[in-house]
């Protein structure tokens, strides 16, 4: 076998009892062919002569070879482990001792290893790799919405003032509200989400790739500024209009909680578009996004609300306005979603 350059990637040692064949296959089946990473398959009872490099390579696409003395370990290949010999690694390569135990994993195997797993039921691994790449996925849809939403509250607080002589569009009580959907959201929302249909078919990170990158954090940005840009834009043209300083701060207000509202639902998924979004259940989206929309509408009607959020009662139209408004802030993400998935992008 031709000996690889880079030797910087890690070795998976596989084991498993001697009825463990179903649990190797369906391991290999779940598994990409690019993970970066050497598997050796070592059974529990080694004294019978193995057929696995016979029978796994109908499972994965990975090349799948029976160890021979001083063989090269390479990344994306299966190895497995001959009958009656111990495994050892020097300078890259397998090197083959007599066996020292002839049932049960040998004493080389455990001391060399980081993590031991008692649990062999490798359909277990699978959904252990599933479950952390969720969990992975989600908070990073937390972290994008964190970025995407606070840009505007900052513009919209800052601009005002920078501006000149403009009314105050944000309110410490309307930090409050917008905080009260903005926390459950980052906490239950996005932590309830299920993975992604093409969760299990992406490479595995780079050691060296960050949490969540600059490309990320531009995208989440953008999203901001699109509602910052927005938002603004309904309040200047209400200025332009004549309309009252709490008549334009409330309709201001409408098209940033719509908008955050809408962010919310096209970050529950990086793939698949706002309409099937919607209709895939998450019980806490329905609690939140349902209050913010029940007590929105207590505020723009209740005369206690008005004044107390610094209001003035708006007609239906204009509540519609701002609404429309507040939902095309996501309509370029959606195109985006939509070309990513087509050209296989990833964000």
């Amino acid at each position: 076998m031709k000996k690889t350059n880079s030797k910087n990637f890690p070795v998976v040692c596989v084991g498993g009892s001697a009825g463990g064949l179903d649990a190797y296959i369906r391991l290999l089946k779940h598994l990409p062919a690019n993970m970066g990473v050497a598997i050796v398959i070592v059974n529990h009872l080694r004294t019978v002569a193995t057929t696995l490099h016979e029978i796994l390579p109908h499972y994965t696409q990975m090349p799948v070879e029976l160890i021979t003395e001083k063989l090269d370990i390479q990344p994306n290949h299966v190895f497995i482990i001959p009958e009656k010999r111990d495994l050892h690694v020097l300078d890259g390569e397998f090197r083959l001792e007599p066996i020292s135990k002839p049932r049960g994993w040998p004493d080389v195997a455990r001391e060399a290893s980081s993590l031991v797993l008692m649990d062999d039921n490798f359909s277990s691994i699978v959904g252990a790799i599933r479950m952390g790449r969720r969990i992975f996925d989600n908070l990073q849809k937390s972290f994008g919405y964190i970025f995407a939403i606070h840009v505007p509250i900052a513009g919209l607080s800052l601009l005002p003032i920078l501006l000149g002589n403009f009314p105050l569009i944000l309110w410490p009580v309307h930090i409050v509200f917008l905080e009260l959907i903005i926390d459950p959201a980052c906490s239950i929302i996005f932590e309830a989400e299920k993975e992604e249909i093409n969760i299990m078919n992406r490479p595995p990170k780079r050691i060296d790739e960050p949490f969540f990158g600059a490309k990320k954090i531009l995208f989440s940005c953008m999203q901001g500024v699109g509602i910052l840009i927005l938002t603004l834009t309904v309040y200047l043209v209400g200025l332009h209009f004549g309309y009252e300083d709490k008549e334009v701060r409330a309709m201001a207000f409408i098209t940033l909680i719509v908008s955050n509202i809408a962010v919310i639902l096209t970050n529950r998924s990086w793939t698949d578009n706002i309409f099937k979004i919607i209709v895939t259940p998450n019980k806490a989206v329905l609690w939140i996004v349902g209050g913010a929309i029940f007590f929105l509408a207590l505020i723009l009607n209740i005369p206690f609300f008005l004044d107390l959020f610094q209001f003035q009662k708006l007609t239906l139209i204009n509540i519609i306005i701002c609404s429309l408004m507040g939902l095309t802030t996501i309509v370029w993400f959606e195109i985006y979603k939509l070309f990513k998935l087509r050209k296989h992008v990833s964000l």
